[in-house]
């Protein structure tokens, strides 16, 4: 008849087994999908949990002197965020570090990191929402991580996509490259 089933490992089993599927299926044995599971968990290190987003997701489209989003948060109420947002950039960045030791499809690859790197700088700005300064130095280093972004976006998006629905990011990218701009 089997063990006896309770929800936890029946879930933890679907889980893995999915897992297994994708990185067989989608990403020729190598393993991705664990990658993937803990980066999209970084909402985790955030100061809040929101429905349906991140704070960083959530507060990128908007300039930079917003710190809230809706009635749903405002970074003010959390007191010194860079610790969490420190946290957040030293997490994705070492998932993206293990990410380009795999050998696997270099686009896979390129769209995942372009991921990745995408929500470091996001953290990167909520940090700059409640400074309201940024040394020059780093402005340039985050401008350019933005200008990497955009042409890896672009890119991308390109061999996948039409190129209706481009501009929303792009224009995201290019408002708060305007606002970074500002501060060098």
């Amino acid at each position: 008849m089997g063990e006896e089933q309770n929800g936890e490992n029946f879930k933890v089993g679907f889980v893995r087994g999915a897992m297994d599927f994708v990185d067989t299926f989608r990403f020729g044995g190598v393993k991705v999908s664990d990658f993937l599971y803990r980066a999209s968990n970084y909402y985790l290190l955030e100061p809040d949990r929101i429905h349906c987003g991140t704070m960083c997701g959530q507060l990128f489209p908007f300039p930079i002197e917003k710190t809230g989003y809706f009635h749903l948060f405002d970074l003010k109420n959390y007191g010194n965020v860079d610790f969490y947002f420190d946290n957040v950039i030293r997490y994705m960045n070492q998932i993206a570090a293990d990410i380009e030791g795999l050998d696997m499809d270099t686009r896979y690859k390129r769209e995942i990191l372009v991921n990745i790197r995408s929500v470091v700088l996001s953290a990167e700005v909520c940090k700059v929402r409640m400074s309201r300064s940024l040394d020059p130095h780093h402005a340039k280093e985050l401008i350019s991580s933005l200008d990497g972004i955009y042409s890896e976006f672009s890119e991308l998006w390109r061999e996948r996509n039409y190129e209706y629905g481009i501009d929303t990011f792009l224009g995201v990218l290019t408002a708060r490259r305007e606002e970074l701009s500002r501060f060098v």
